[in-house]
């Protein structure tokens, strides 16, 4: 800073730029025809522009006797109760 005069001081700023903290985009699993009583499971995916950031899964609401774990296996094995469309 200067004054009219031409006095002067200084200082010093010290500045933290944050990343910015991207959200992942989920990639869309293939449609799949499951049978009664035989157990499959989808590998879900995602892509993080964030590259150091670690995806955890997670669902609420699944019907009953889907998993889906941490790392994105989606498994199951339906049941006769359980045939028609789930999306």
């Amino acid at each position: 800073m200067k004054d009219s005069f031409g006095a002067e001081d200084t200082m010093s700023v010290g500045i933290v730029i944050e990343r910015l903290n991207r959200k992942p985009v989920l990639q869309q699993p293939k449609d799949v025809v499951a049978k009664i009583g035989q157990p499959f499971e989808i590998q879900l995916s995602a892509i993080d522009e964030d590259k150091e950031d670690q995806l955890t899964f997670s669902a609420t609401g699944l019907p009953a006797g889907i998993t889906l774990s941490a790392d994105g296996k989606l498994a199951f094995t339906p049941e006769d109760a359980q045939s028609g469309s789930y999306t």
